[in-house]
């Protein structure tokens, strides 16, 4: 989902090896100085991504995220902020709710089915259980009684 977290490889651009300024900086009409904390995350060829990022959160709040975490959770930090941006641009009312219900939704779907393959597994089971006593040449009523005489003991 996101490139490499370099900001010099994140700003390279094809072929010249020039730096190209980060869409937050391009956005706030500023040069982007090497160490731009918002560079890795919205490189100059992920302009969508930083516009629904900038629309929900806005430019200050995204790098009082960055600042509030901790380095090794900033990637993840940014990651998710980046899926709920783009998420709400897609479902303006709902945003994630949408999704998480989706989700949620083919949970029970597929533990539903799963029950139902469960159930068809133990009733094959028994079948093959009971071809099997018959093929020994019992009848039901033998190994009933068989059992209940085995439970009495």
């Amino acid at each position: 989902m996101l490139r490499s977290l370099c900001p010099e490889s994140a700003r390279r651009s094809e072929g010249t090896g020039s730096l190209q300024d980060c869409v937050a900086c391009k956005y706030q009409r500023r040069k982007c100085a090497p160490n731009c904390s918002l560079a890795p995350y919205f490189p100059a060829d992920r302009q969508k991504d930083f516009l629904d990022a900038q629309k929900l959160f806005g430019v200050s709040n995204i790098k009082k995220i960055l600042k509030n975490v901790k380095q090794r959770k900033k990637e993840t930090a940014m990651k998710t902020s980046i899926s709920q941006a783009n998420t709400r641009a897609i479902h303006p009312v709902q945003g994630c709710c949408n999704v998480i219900r989706e989700l949620d939704s083919y949970i029970h779907l597929y533990k539903a089915e799963l029950d139902f393959a469960l159930r068809q597994i133990a009733i094959c089971g028994a079948q093959a259980l009971q071809n099997e006593i018959q093929k020994l040449g019992f009848d039901n009523q033998e190994v009933e009684v068989g059992m209940t005489e085995t439970q009495e003991d």
